[in-house]
């Protein structure tokens, strides 16, 4: 009964006291802002992920496997593990970690067309005949006459498939029998498009189209373990039945299926290394943006300071209370615990407001998100984010009233005359000066680190105008992957690796690629596709060789000090195939179009570039940047130190021989140098070889390229070069590949999109494309933009938002110190005043120390941010000069709001009534 009496009298004192409602606001705060970041944080990363799983499906792993007609035969052939290849990679113990497994199927009708080679398309309104001779004759336009292979495929999907796949329908239900859905690039097709309710026939059978299909996952068209059946991507989709049906008419068809999985947890590492057909979904597994945990912190930290001077302010009043408290017979001892008494109600009422201000606030930025940008934010509340953050605001309520408990368990019932007051006024105006200092760097730090982050993230995701750099502003890139890759998988622990698939006799590693790209005709087709407003080509031979030369000071230094690893030792067997002695540099051979090869002639301190000469081979330009060096040591956790080299590129004329600087100054215009590259006549060798093969298979090609030009910096280079390159560079036309005898395909294609399209078409055939060119790596920026932007203008609104409530917050508390000064200095303004001075002199010298303080913890943070803009952000230089400037306007104008308030208090009372309200 008596903790219900003291719960109940301290919830009507929390209520009624002016110091604890002021708290109370604050607590709010403190639980409305880390639960906004969260939940707005959240959102997005919700959002885009559930885009990535609508291009790559939600399932985490596949599995590429195949079956025949025949084997299809049965009902239970199209449900469950069937496949006889999975069923034994996984034992029992492993196909315990599926959660959901789904099975979708895939046939090519290209077979249907080698066994009817008359079909008419004007047979039917709405045939698929139609629409697989329209595609014929396009590819035959495009790309001269060939097979008919991968042109319209069909397949059906169990309901798990169409979950974990993401199939989903634009309009309609998934087809029963003698029904079937179309997806909606299929559905464009057709001069007028079929509806749900409309008939569409193949080899004489008509069928309903129940549905409209989405276009959906791209992951199929992606992996470099497939077939070129399991590239293709089903155009329409039957029932069970209707599909059985339909492949009786080809019993030998291979059909392509692929197991979808959801698992528990990750398969061994055994199991991705015994068969590369097991897959994990890698594109949902990777995020690529994130929010710096240290914005979090931050709003924490200003939380807890704000807390504490709120106590402080409250000090006073509860200094009071706690008197009568012992004059009702309390003793010493339970002042604390009466004091948290009253702070538990404060969080109990503050928590649900907070929460539910938090909450909307984070539903308002995603909803106006939402209406600026064409892709609508997901709203997504996480309950452990929301609980997280009001247990951490619960132990900050906790810590900021130790030091008011720790005063208060001294207080007496009637005030200790003893002590002396002015010291002890000294003592906390320090202290509560120096809180209010600490709070207002962390409010200005706060929005100074959150720019220098967005100015980083640009730096690395954006294509920002760097020295030589060759711009990065096209929609989709073709990349040719030089080396078939290795199976990547993540395995229990989390660590990312891959498969290798090197052999203990293998002594080479075989490119070729001349075979690996775009020829010129798919170049030319490409530039007639819809949407396409130009076709940026580019040719590249990667693995030449020219003979080491000590003599050189750089080549020596490369050697000996800096990059060791671009000298290259062939073994025994090498050197006697191929004539081989010593050791050798390695170097590339870089094609560009005549508009960026003369681009590049600002760079140039020897020669001139010479189109004519280079385009027939007879001259090329040299690259070797000049480079910049600097050694640390630094210690392994071991107590060992070790020894790390960074390296910088040097601009045109910047190098002076400093310390650290290297140039090769060897080689001059006019010069010839020998290279020799070793390659293979059959496409299909790619990768590690044996001496056998080597031998048999791989050549040795020569080259002399004459020295037109020479350029000594980092110029023509791309952003996704994924090595340094310190070394030698040879620069030339796209046709000096013909000219010297190195036939090659385009390694690196940029396709520009025409401006203010939607692009939804030309994202269709660049994906579709993709699945043909298996040897090519798509990189759809565009698509990556339109998530950057949505991310960077959450981050953006979102740390504006966090910078405005936290200088409100501080705003509040300046004010909040100021007229507390007031208060405190309200018998000594009155005697000041009758001994002479006037009000605005005594006004003035209260507010001082405050507006003093403003300026000099904006320079303080500003020293902070610079700092840490350099050693943590990496940007050199970085002041962002005019965004300070704005913050410290923003600062004075709320300083001048404060000042305001602080003195429609101050000058209201007259001398007598200052005297008498203060005795």
């Amino acid at each position: 009964m008596k903790i219900r009496k003291m719960l109940g009298y301290s919830l009507q004192g929390v209520v009624k006291s002016g110091a604890y409602r002021v708290f109370l606001l604050g607590v709010t705060l403190c639980i409305a802002l880390p639960l906004l970041f969260i939940t707005v944080t959240d959102s997005m990363f919700y959002t885009a992920q559930e885009k990535k799983k609508d291009l790559y499906g939600e399932f985490t792993d596949i599995f590429y496997g195949n079956e025949t007609a025949g084997s299809l035969a049965g009902t239970a052939a199209l449900e469950g593990m069937n496949d006889g290849s999975l069923k034994g990679l996984l034992d029992e113990k492993e196909i315990q970690k599926i959660r959901r497994l789904g099975n979708l199927y895939s046939a090519d009708l290209a077979c249907w067309k080698e066994q009817s080679p008359n079909l008419d398309a004007d047979e039917a309104e709405k045939s698929l005949e139609q629409i697989f001779l329209k595609r014929e004759k396009k590819e035959a336009d495009y790309y001269g006459a060939g097979g008919t292979s991968g042109l319209l495929s069909v397949g059906y999907a169990d309901e798990t498939a169409r979950e974990l796949g993401r199939l989903r329908l634009k309009e309609g239900t998934w087809p029963l029998e003698g029904a079937v859905v179309i997806t909606e690039s299929l559905q464009k097709e057709w001069e007028e498009e079929p509806q749900p309710g409309d008939r569409v026939e193949w080899r004489g059978r008509s069928y309903l189209v129940s549905g409209i299909l989405y276009d959906y996952g791209m992951l199929w068209v992606e992996n470099v373990n497939q077939t070129d059946a399991d590239r293709q991507r089903p155009d329409l989709f039957f029932s069970e039945t209707d599909f059985k049906i339909l492949l009786q008419g080809a019993s030998d068809i291979q059909i392509s299926h692929r197991t979808l999985m959801e698992l528990r947890d990750v398969f061994s590492s055994d199991i991705y290394m015994e068969d590369y057909a097991l897959v994990q979904n890698m594109a949902i597994k990777s995020e690529q943006f994130s929010v710096p945990p240290y914005l979090l912190y931050l709003v924490y930290i200003c939380a807890a300071l704000l807390l504490i001077q709120l106590l402080l302010l409250g000090l006073p009043r509860l200094e009071q209370r706690m008197r009568l408290y012992r004059l009702l017979g309390v003793p010493g001892a339970s002042i604390p615990f009466l004091l948290y008494l009253d702070l538990f109600w404060v969080y109990i009422l503050s928590l649900p407001i907070g929460i539910l201000a938090g909450i909307g606030g984070a539903y308002l930025i995603c909803s106006l998100g939402s209406r600026m940008i064409s892709m609508p934010f997901l709203f997504r509340v996480s309950a452990a984010g929301m609980a997280g953050a009001a247990a951490m605001i619960g132990v900050l309520v906790l810590l900021s009233g130790v030091l008011p408990a720790v005063r208060l368990f001294r207080t007496e019932i009637l005030e200790g005359q003893a002590v002396s007051f002015r010291r002890r006024r000294t003592q906390k105006r320090l202290i509560a000066g120096g809180l209010l200092g600490l709070l207002l760097i962390c409010i200005f730090f706060l929005h100074g680190s959150s720019l220098c982050y967005l100015k980083a993230d640009e730096n690395r995701n954006l294509s920002v105008p760097l020295y030589g750099k060759i711009s990065t502003d096209y929609d989709y890139e073709f990349l040719a992957n030089t080396i078939s890759d290795d199976t990547s998988y993540v395995d229990e622990n989390g660590n990312s690796l891959s498969v290798s698939t090197s052999g203990p006799d293998d002594i080479y590693t075989v490119y070729n690629e001349p075979y690996l790209g775009m020829s010129e005709e798919d170049v030319e087709a490409l530039r007639k596709e819809e949407g396409i407003q130009k076709v940026l080509a580019y040719k590249e031979c990667s693995q030449l060789y020219m003979k080491a030369d000590r003599e050189d000071p750089y080549q020596k230094a490369m050697e000996d000090d800096m990059l060791s690893s671009q000298t290259v030792s062939f073994n025994e067997e090498m050197e006697r195939i191929y004539g081989l002695d010593g050791s050798y540099q390695e170097s590339r051979l870089q094609g560009y179009s005549e508009e960026e090869l003369l681009s590049l002639a600002p760079y140039v301190e020897e020669g001139e570039i010479d189109l004519e000469k280079i385009r027939t081979g007879k001259e090329i330009i040299l690259m070797v940047p000049d480079i910049q060096t600097e050694m640390w040591e630094y210690d392994d956790g071991t107590g060992q130190k070790n020894s790390a080299m960074s390296i910088s590129y040097l601009e045109k004329g910047v190098y002076d021989g400093s310390e650290g600087q290297y140039s090769n100054r060897y080689y001059h215009v006019g010069d010839t140098i020998d290279v020799f590259r070793l390659y293979s006549e059959n496409p299909e060798l790619r990768g590690k070889v044996t001496a056998k093969i080597a031998e048999d298979e791989v050549k040795r090609q020569d080259f002399t390229f004459r020295i037109g030009a020479v350029i000594r910096c980092r110029a023509g280079w791309f952003e996704d070069t994924m090595r340094p390159e310190p070394f030698f560079n040879f620069l030339g036309l796209n046709d000096t590949f013909e000219a010297i005898g190195l036939p090659s395909t385009y390694t690196r294609v940029r396709v520009y999109g025409v401006n203010g399209e939607d692009g939804g078409t030309l994202k269709q055939n660049m994906y579709k494309l993709s699945g043909k060119l298996s040897e090519m790596h798509l990189d759809d920026r565009r698509g990556f933009m339109e998530e950057y932007r949505q991310y960077r203008l959450l981050l953006s609104v979102l740390s504006t938002l966090l910078t405005i409530l936290s200088a409100i917050m501080g705003t509040g508390m300046i004010t909040g110190r100021m007229l507390m000064r007031v208060r405190e200095e309200r018998k000594r303004t009155g005697l000041y005043q009758i001994a002479g001075c006037t009000r605005k002199r005594l006004f003035w010298s209260l507010i001082r120390p405050f507006i003093a303080l403003v300026p000099a913890m904006w320079a303080v943070s500003m020293l902070l941010v610079r700092i840490s803009s350099e050693y943590f952000f990496m940007l050199d230089g970085y002041w962002g000069f005019w965004q300070w400037m704005k913050v410290l306007v923003g600062a004075a104008f709320l300083s001048f709001a404060a000042v305001v308030i602080t003195a429609r208090a101050f000058f209201k009372d007259s001398i007598s009534s200052l005297i008498r309200q203060e005795d």
